[in-house]
């Protein structure tokens, strides 16, 4: 079963990184932030909906509000430092770096979430942060034409990104101490939900939210995004967080493949060689688990 969400999870979010580069191809990251983080209004009230349909009797513990507001800040920060990153360098590049955040949750969850070492499963996650710096640090057209101010910026917004999504996991697996999936995931709504009017009233005269294809790719990525963060909070449920972020880290090998295909992102020896090293970390990881 767990292998099932994890399949959810990697092509929900890697199909949703084409849809985000195609929504800052159309306008500016504040933008497309801006419109990604509103899809959290009218899903609020669908979690509503699922939280009767599925549970009937359901209620909304304070820890879960405590840990899944830092998980929405987090994220909130996090997305937007990936989307400045997007609109300045290919999408295979950006994502191939950020998914090195793996990594680092696997390890965080050790000391505290007291999840077992496992010489195994840190050398398949070893082998996939290769991967993903194998593909991530190569070399292309649009990364080459950056100047160096512009270079900084991207690698400091890369860096705040792959950091804070490698706590999502560990804030999504505490507040699952205190209630269920579609619980948890309720909250996080509401809080990106108020997050998203803050920063709307924030910056409301720095943005540009007329442009229907903004709308369509945002959201896209937001539906997306969404199925897969709900696949990724099962799964986290039903076993450990380092597992959990390990195995959805190869994301990118489909994020990777999407980008040649759609977005004619050039085929890149290097990456290649860094999608096979995802493959056989998280191969790795499953059978020595």
């Amino acid at each position: 079963m767990t292998l099932l969400l994890v399949g959810a999870v990697l092509l929900s979010w890697g199909a949703a990184g084409i849809f985000d580069k195609k929504a800052v191809s159309h306008t500016d990251h504040k933008s497309v932030f801006a419109a990604f983080q509103l899809f959290h209004l009218p899903l609020t009230a669908v979690m509503f909906v699922l939280l009767y349909a599925v549970y009937g009797q359901w209620s909304l513990n304070p820890g879960v509000f405590f840990w899944e507001g830092l998980n929405a800040v987090s994220a909130l920060v996090a997305m937007l430092t990936y989307f400045y990153a997007l609109s300045r360098a290919q999408a295979s590049y950006i994502v191939g770096i950020t998914a090195g955040y793996p990594v680092l949750g696997a390890l965080l969850a050790i000391p505290i979430l007291g999840e077992a070492f496992s010489a195994w499963g840190l050398l398949g996650a070893g082998l996939v942060s290769a991967g993903v710096a194998a593909i991530g640090f190569s070399r292309d057209e649009q990364t080459r034409s950056l100047s160096r101010a512009e270079s900084l910026k991207v690698t400091a917004a890369i860096i705040v990104s792959t950091v804070l999504w490698a706590v999502l996991g560990i804030f999504e697996k505490k507040a699952l101490e205190f209630g269920r999936p579609l619980e948890a995931y309720t909250v996080l709504t509401m809080w990106k939900s108020l997050l998203a009017i803050g920063y709307l009233c924030f910056a409301a005269n720095t943005l540009s939210l007329n442009n229907v294809k903004t709308w369509k790719f945002s959201w896209s990525s937001s539906l997306l995004v969404t199925l897969g963060n709900i696949a990724f909070i099962f799964a986290l449920s039903a076993s450990d967080a380092g597992y959990v972020i390990v195995m959805t880290a190869a994301y990118p090998l489909l994020m990777y493949t999407a980008a040649v295909v759609w977005l004619n992102e050039r085929v890149i020896g290097v990456r290649v060689f860094g999608i096979a090293l995802i493959v056989a970390g998280c191969v790795l990881s499953e059978l020595c688990r």
